[in-house]
């Protein structure tokens, strides 16, 4: 046996190869760049099945939840591929059939077959994370743009409605003029003007003048006092000595100081009502 180590079986890291004397040829400098670059790709993919993972808890509730019966979970579970085997060929077949190739599912190009929940885009994550992407029979490029497809879907969707919940609670009238004439412009009417400030006076004094009016008796009337003061201010108008003069509601008999009770009848023209006041 000569002396010179035995040649590493496998691709190093580096360019120069430690465990041998001859210099990297350009059959290894290509599988190392293949490698990287397939590594880079796979690192891509799980950063996309993340993405999805985390879309899928922010969905709005507008968004069906997945079952048992759902198209997903059928084809995620019982669906294989061409070539059973090829685990690049089981994966391409159910994306194909939930999410199409062309992402052409609906006219106007929508992916119809988002769900939330354990059916729904969970489980489509949990198969993701069981593929073993490092594979060399895995199609990373294709599989990169079909995870990318879902994610903008799954970002639409989480956008766009919210921001229409958003906006239905706002009403029209908050918005300031020309908001309302470009949403109006944008559905095709012509917003109504609202009226200035000195004609809706002016339509409010027309209307009140046209109702009849009722003079309305004034009553002067003196909040009533206390209890201990009245009966201290009675007590004193009596000479101090005249507890029986004074009833339970705190009124003092015969004294300048008391409730003065009387029954007015009250026509309001406004309203057309008889009030009773005591």
């Amino acid at each position: 046996m000569s002396g010179r180590p035995a040649r590493n079986r496998f691709a190093a890291s580096k360019l120069t190869d430690p465990s041998n004397d001859e210099p990297p040829s350009s059959v290894h400098h290509s599988v190392l760049q293949d490698t990287q670059a397939r590594l880079t790709l796979v690192n891509e993919i799980m950063g996309c099945i993340q993405n999805i993972d985390d879309l899928s808890y922010v969905l709005p509730a507008s968004i069906a939840e997945g079952t048992a019966e759902d198209e997903i979970h059928r084809v995620i579970t019982t669906v294989p591929g061409l070539d059973p085997d090829c685990p690049d060929s089981t994966f391409n077949r159910r994306f194909d059939i939930l999410f199409k190739e062309d992402a052409q599912c609906r006219k106007n190009g929508r992916l119809h077959l988002i769900r939330r929940g354990e059916y729904g885009m969970d489980l489509v994550v949990q198969y993701l994370r069981s593929i073993k992407w490092v594979a060399p029979v895995m199609n990373l490029p294709g599989a990169q743009e079909k995870l990318v497809r879902i994610i903008k879907e799954m970002e639409f969707l989480r956008c766009a409605i919210s921001l229409n919940s958003v906006s239905l609670l706002i009403p029209c009238s908050d918005m300031t003029a020309p908001e309302a004439k470009k949403k109006a412009k944008a559905i095709g009417k012509t917003p109504k003007a609202k009226p200035d400030a000195a004609k809706s006076k002016k339509s409010a004094a027309k209307s009140s003048a046209s109702r009849p009016l009722t003079r309305v008796p004034v009553l002067e009337c003196t909040p009533p006092l206390p209890r201990d003061t009245r009966l201290d201010e009675g007590r004193h108008n009596h000479g101090g000595n005249a507890p029986e003069d004074v009833d339970k509601g705190g009124s003092i008999e015969g004294g300048d100081i008391g409730l003065r009770t009387g029954l007015v009848t009250v026509f309001c023209g406004f309203f057309g009502a008889e009030k009773l006041l005591f």
